[in-house]
């Protein structure tokens, strides 16, 4: 259904920086930055982010393996992101981090130098 991603090198046009952000803060995702789970990582998108009749992977680049929930009874799609495991949106979005506990989650993100 996805997209393998090999993990790349930082390119020059790049940047990277190692983030914590706490669960159920919504922050923005910028369209085509990479966010790698340092942490497990459970990201809640909007279901209105998928346009009728687009696939996943028209929305999600994400490696092999990473599990997603689309429970019926909510507005929200469920990205469940391993330790070292990436993923992209090729479109900008909101999204937070949703856990039972308030600890902050690290995670890796590369963003495309404009």
């Amino acid at each position: 259904m996805f997209n393998r991603s090999r993990k790349p090198k930082l390119s020059s046009n790049e940047s990277e920086e190692i983030a914590t952000h706490p669960p159920g803060e919504v922050f923005r995702w910028p369209k085509w930055a990479r966010l790698t789970a340092i942490d497990m990582l459970i990201l809640a998108l909007p279901k209105a982010l998928f346009q009728c009749g687009e696939t996943m992977s028209s929305v999600i680049d994400a490696e092999h393996g990473m599990n997603i929930a689309l429970p019926p009874d909510s507005d929200n799609v469920y990205l469940y992101v391993q330790p070292g495991t990436s993923v992209t949106l090729k479109k900008s979005s909101q999204a937070y981090l949703v856990a039972n506990d308030k600890n902050p989650r690290r995670m890796r993100i590369t963003i495309p130098k404009t």
